[in-house]
């Protein structure tokens, strides 16, 4: 049986680098009913299709 990816990874792909340190405009920093589908689509994985992370695509300090 595998078991879950940890460190910001599952499934093979990674979890957007802004996640723990997000922008006002962010999907997750305001999470509700409407933004959920957005977060898991971008936040979790699709980050790099993302119009909020192509204006901001360097990772936070201290992250990769």
């Amino acid at each position: 049986m595998k078991h879950a990816k940890t460190g910001g990874e599952h499934a093979g792909r990674r979890q957007c680098p802004w996640v723990k340190a997000p922008f006002e405009e962010c999907f997750c920093r305001r999470m509700n009913s409407l933004s959920t589908e957005a977060i898991i689509y971008y936040c979790g994985g699709n980050f790099s299709e993302c119009e909020i992370y192509r204006r901001h695509p360097a990772p936070p300090p201290g992250r990769e």
